[in-house]
């Protein structure tokens, strides 16, 4: 919700500012990332709590309360697109009218929002005048968001199928921040496919492991000795080709007519990708070096 309260304020300003490509580009991130990428996909668990045999009245109120707010967001979002897709906006503000608006049927939370006949009667959404906007909220939302993200990368680039399951080890002497993401433990199971995760003060000796690092956490994943042979192959083929890539940045440089006669952006661009080149190489080996 706060996102969604700092969406308005950029939507207000960029229409009052006719800045209609950043509009239409923040309403696009806020969809795709926060409410699609990110909401949705953790409240999954909660919102199939009843198909999966759930009878803890409090696990089907928090289904109720996802239900609610995934609602929510979805007809604002619909009201702050409309002065640019207002066919598209006008049909899906219907189907959700006839399904949780005031005469909404079968138990189905139903939002007055969604009173009106039509979208265009409907209030443009407000930003609660900041009552929803916690910066420092999303500041430890955006962490748990990188931590995840960060162990998703590890699993992807090292060839772990979806639906491999991995252990994970969180190693941080940041108290507050271990705690945080001891509190999103269900997150972290949710989006991704853990047979064990332990939260630590330091790191442990876990045979091969690929760690990734966010700012003072590390994440550690446990792989197995077939995965430290292909992260060799694959970290070897890296290197010939950076090497490569060094070695022709080094003959362009070191060629008289190339070096006199190029344009000097052109020359220092070339000096740019060298210098690239070679901190990638220097960070292959090293990475060659701890496996």
């Amino acid at each position: 919700m706060s996102a969604h309260d700092r969406l308005v304020e950029k939507t207000n300003r960029n229409l009052e500012s006719y800045a209609f490509d950043q509009y239409a580009a923040d309403i696009y991130h806020f969809v795709w990332g926060a409410y699609c990428d990110w909401y949705l996909e953790l409240v999954k668990r909660r919102l199939y709590a009843k198909d999966n045999g759930e009878t803890d009245p409090r696990a089907l109120a928090s289904r109720k309360n996802a239900q609610r707010i995934l609602v929510l967001l979805l007809e604002s979002v619909c009201r702050l697109l409309h002065p640019a897709i207002p066919y598209v906006t006008e049909e899906i503000w219907q189907i959700l009218r006839a399904r949780f608006g005031p005469e909404a049927a079968g138990g189905r939370p139903a939002l007055d929002s969604l009173a009106p006949e039509t979208i265009m009667r409907a209030a443009w959404p407000a930003a609660g005048a900041g009552e929803w906007i916690d910066e420092n909220l999303e500041k430890r939302m955006e962490f748990v968001q990188s931590a995840i993200a960060a162990v998703r990368q590890i699993r992807g680039e090292h060839d772990v199928s979806p639906g491999e399951k991995t252990r994970l080890i969180v190693a941080t002497r940041n108290a507050s921040r271990r705690a945080l993401l001891q509190s999103q433990e269900t997150a972290f199971r949710s989006l991704i496919h853990l047979e064990d995760i332990e939260f630590v003060e330091e790191r442990r000796e876990a045979g091969f492991a690929a760690v990734a690092v966010v700012e003072d956490t590390q994440l550690i994943v446990p792989l197995s000795e077939r995965k430290r042979e292909e992260e060799r192959k694959r970290l070897e083929k890296a290197l010939a080709a950076a090497e490569q890539a060094v070695a022709r940045s080094k003959a362009k440089l070191g060629n008289p007519s190339f070096a006199e006669r190029a344009p000097e952006s052109v020359v220092a661009g070339e000096r740019e990708r060298l210098a690239a080149a070679e901190v990638e190489l220097a960070q292959l080996r090293d990475k060659l070096a701890a496996l």
